[in-house]
């Protein structure tokens, strides 16, 4: 049970890992050094976060898993419990793929065309 939880965990924080270090690399590689303010900006900037998630979901689950109370130490609802915040990680990651991969997810703002003060003049 404990090698089932302990993989699990590792996929977890790989896709966090993901998440943080492959995002920067596409958005680096998309737009250089001038980077809008998309949402795979906020996951480079702080999907290091994240990494709290699989942490305290190892904690609990090896918690649960060692010290079985009347319906918490099964091995189904802690593992069901891992692949649900795995998917909900991967998702993030999927989400903040796209928005560093497609132009659509850039918002920009045409300037306008005021005239200057001394051309009024």
């Amino acid at each position: 049970m404990q090698s089932a939880i302990t993989r699990l965990a590792l996929f977890q924080f790989l896709v966090v890992v993901y998440s943080v270090l492959f995002v920067c690399l596409i958005e680096k590689i998309r737009f250089g050094s001038h980077i809008p303010q998309i949402f795979a900006t906020h996951l480079r900037d702080y999907g290091f976060l994240l990494l709290l998630l699989p942490a305290a979901w190892l904690v609990v689950a090896c918690v649960c898993g060692n010290r079985p109370r009347a319906g918490v130490g099964d091995l189904g609802p802690i593992l069901l419990s891992g692949l649900f915040l795995l998917g909900l990680l991967i998702f993030v990651a999927f989400i903040g793929t796209l928005s560093a991969i497609l132009p659509g997810s850039l918002v920009t703002i045409a300037p306008t065309n005021q005239p200057d003060a001394i051309d009024s003049q």
